[in-house]
This record gives structure tokens, C-alpha cells and sequence, in this order.
């Protein structure tokens, strides 16, 4: 101590000069938390967007280990200059209108949620809107910039149905075509990259279109979800009502196709006979595909 006050004493501004020095090195750079702070700047590369719209904007979100993620809005190339220093993985991705975004202190610990409402005992969706997703880890260094490439995949897959309908000894025209598909996953883990949760139906009105086939009427439509995997089964669900009031119903169950859909996009073409006893209803053929590029099953 009297050391101490005999270095203040006879060499103050030495002092002073020490003290200044010491707080360069140990609080520039840093955050009133006392973080060491950096850069990253993000170039956008939209080629591997396939069937999602390219988004007007992202949300940048920046993880560290111990604490939440600073949240950060991207719209286009972008250089965040004041980022937390250290282990970082950084996601980017569109949260559409419908959807809810939940962070937690990780990627493993937040997720995006499809919300759903209650038909009777059906959870039901109107399908998700289109997302696009990127996950990087780096180090972000002190008082510099790391240049990373952003590359956004689609979140959301793209099921497309196709019914084909062949009438033998009914005369009146298909008039309305409902479907639904049970097995709809709601939730994705931004961590692990997984859609859970599918228990979920969606229901979809399948618009005419031009006739492909002889004798035969064609109604198609398409929607978007998180995932189609899980404990319960993938099961297809078709509605005619015919142009003088009758109705017909079938179901089919597409587990078996949809447990190997790996890819951005799912096309189920579906066989329906109408007879004067009923109605019957196959797989014809399915594919599956990204982007242009489709495997046939």
C-alpha cells in the first residue's frame, strides 16, 4: 500500500498513463457487458431457392454460447458491424405472416411453428407459407469482419397433387373436388433442421385442368409444409360432388410415398375411378425433386 501511494505521489502522470493503457486493452472494443465486438458481412446467393419465392426480407439471427441470439433484419448484401466476438452460429430465414418464430439461448432451443385450428377432433392447416433457411458456425473476430456466402435452401417442402378422374357409366361431370392430407408436421427445429410434431391434416380445394387423358377429368393443386414425417400415418382423403348432387368419398394411404420424400418437392399423381357402385382410388405414379430436378419413383 505504501508503495502504491509513493508511485502516485512521486510519478502521477506515469500512473495515469498506466491506467489509461490498461483500459485500452482490456474495454476497447467492448459493449457496456463488457463483449468484445466484430463484423460479418453476408453476401446473398439465391441460386439453390428452388420452389420458394425469394423473400423481400430475412431475419439474421446471431447465437453465442451461454445467451440468446441479437436478432438483426437482412435485405440483401449486408455488413453487421457490431456483432458479439467469438463462437458464432448465425441463421438466416424468412418468417412469413402465419407463422411464429421462438428463440431460445440456441438454435437447438428455437423453433418456427406452423399455427393450426380445431375442426371437430382434426387439427387443421391451410398449408404453411413458403420459407427459406441457411445456418453457418464461424468465429467472429475482434475489431474485424469475417465475409461469409449465404446460401438459402427451402424450409418448407412442396407437396403437389394430382387427381385423375375417369368416369365409367356416370354421366354427370365432377363438379368440386376436395382433399386433404393428415400427417402435416407444424413444427421446425432450427437446430436440428427436423420438422416434429405431425398431427396435423391440411385441406385443399383441387382446381380443373386441362385434360391430360381421354374420358378422363384432371384437377390439381399444391401446398407447402414443414414436414411430412412422424408417428402418424400420411393419409389422402378425397371429396367429389358431382353436377347433379351426388357425392362420393375415398381414402388413401400415402405413408409408404411420403416416408422416403427427401427432396424440395412431392408430386402424387392419384388414380379415382367413378362407377355406379362407387369409387375407387390408387397411386398412379409419384416423383419427388428439387428445383427442376426430379427423381421418379
Amino acid at each position: 500500500m505504501k508503495r502504491l501511494k509513493h508511485i502516485l505521489i512521486k510519478y502521477p502522470p506515469a500512473f495515469l498513463l498506466l491506467v489509461s493503457v490498461l483500459s485500452l486493452f482490456s474495454c476497447h472494443a467492448f459493449t457496456e457487458d463488457c463483449h468484445y465486438m466484430g463484423g460479418v458481412a453476408v453476401r446473398m446467393d439465391w441460386s439453390d431457392l428452388g420452389p420458394v419465392p425469394r423473400p423481400d426480407s430475412l431475419v439474421a439471427l446471431f447465437f453465442h454460447p451461454g445467451y440468446g441470439p441479437e436478432i438483426r433484419t437482412l435485405r440483401g448484401d449486408t455488413v453487421y458491424d457490431s456483432i458479439t466476438a467469438g463462437e458464432t452460429t448465425m441463421l438466416l430465414l424468412n418468417v412469413p405472416p402465419g407463422l411464429e418464430l421462438h428463440t431460445g439461448d440456441s438454435p437447438g432451443e428455437s423453433t418456427l411453428t406452423l399455427p393450426t385450428r380445431f375442426e371437430g377432433s382434426l387439427r387443421v392447416s391451410d398449408g404453411c407459407p413458403p420459407v427459406c433457411v441457411w445456418r453457418d458456425g464461424f468465429m467472429v473476430p475482434v475489431e474485424d469482419i469475417i465475409h461469409r456466402t449465404a446460401v438459402p435452401r427451402p424450409l418448407t417442402k412442396l407437396i403437389i397433387l394430382k387427381a385423375y378422374i375417369v368416369r365409367e357409366g356416370v354421366t354427370a361431370d365432377v363438379d368440386t373436388c376436395l382433399a386433404s392430407l393428415s400427417g402435416i408436421s407444424t413444427v421446425y427445429n432450427l437446430g436440428t433442421g427436423e420438422a416434429s410434431q405431425n398431427d396435423a391434416t391440411v385441406r385443399i380445394r383441387l382446381r380443373q385442368a386441362a385434360q391430360e387423358e381421354e374420358h378422363t377429368d384432371t384437377f390439381t393443386g399444391s401446398f407447402h409444409v414443414p414436414g411430412v414425417k412422424g408417428e402418424n400415418p400420411n393419409r389422402f382423403s378425397v371429396y367429389l360432388v358431382l353436377e347433379d348432387g351426388e357425392t362420393r368419398r375415398a381414402e388413401l394411404d400415402l405413408t409408404r410415398e411420403l416416408s422416403t420424400f427427401t427432396e424440395d418437392i412431392f408430386t402424387a399423381s392419384i388414380r379415382i375411378t367413378i362407377t355406379a357402385l362407387g369409387m375407387d382410388i390408387s397411386v398412379g405414379s409419384w416423383s419427388q425433386g428439387s428445383s427442376g430436378e426430379i427423381i421418379i419413383q
